[in-house]
């Protein structure tokens, strides 16, 4: 199965750094016709459904004047508390032309992945690579690395990789963020250890599309001057 189409609703974001880009925003997808009026109403305002778009009242003359008096009447009636969340034109645009690029996208990032995965593998015993299962892929949002031997700091590793130009990101598992602390409590990590163990060893660096060779085997090489 496809994510996304696991459930009654499948959300996605664009924001600039994730495999389909709109510079901000996301993307709310459902095969649920109801759903999907919904959806449009609460991204706008929560705006009566009988006019979601600027083209909903183009045909006025050609309806009864009970049914143009229903959309003059309800065009600007707001049925729920909504949100400010509709994409501009532009962002809209970029979203569609990387949509239709999404195969070639995906192929490189997984191509980088299993380079890298490649090129590290003789570190496997002191870091974890990723493991992709056979039934599954992996589109390779950024490469997971999580630090295996305790000797190592992960931090002091991380620095060590941003002062080479590899720039990294936490895993950030939400038991992390400051507003679970605050309304868990600043020991919950200790109730769900992997997730404490990720939050302590792991982190990501980049695989976006337009990292060429050159950049891989950069990456690979300051990997080894750092684990030897």
């Amino acid at each position: 199965e496809m994510v996304g189409s696991m459930g009654d609703l499948g959300c996605f974001s664009t924001y600039v750094v994730h495999i389909i880009t709109t510079g901000v925003g996301g993307v709310v997808t459902t095969n649920n016709p109801e759903y999907a009026i919904k959806v449009k109403s609460l991204m706008n305002h929560g705006r009566d459904s009988i006019y979601l778009t600027i083209d909903d009242d183009n045909n006025l003359e050609k309806e009864t004047n009970k049914e143009a008096f229903k959309m003059i009447d309800r065009r600007f009636s707001f049925v729920d508390v909504g949100y400010s969340y509709r994409l501009t034109e532009m962002e809209a645009a970029l979203g569609i032309e990387q949509l239709e690029k999404i195969q070639q996208i995906i192929k490189k990032r997984q191509s980088h992945a299993n380079y890298l995965i490649k090129g590290l593998k003789e570190f496997s015993d002191l870091i974890q690579l990723p493991v992709i299962p056979k039934d599954r892929t992996h589109v390779f949002l950024g490469f997971p690395i999580v630090i295996k031997d305790k000797k190592i700091s992960r931090d002091k590793f991380i620095l060590f990789l941003e002062k080479h130009g590899i720039e990294t990101r936490y895993m950030m598992p939400l038991l992390n963020q400051p507003i679970y602390k605050e309304i868990f409590g600043k020991n919950i990590e200790s109730h769900y250890p992997v997730a404490k163990h990720i939050n302590n060893r792991g982190f990501y660096i980049g695989c976006f599309p337009e990292l060429e060779k050159e950049d891989l085997d950069y990456v690979i090489n300051i990997f080894k001057k750092a684990l030897k």
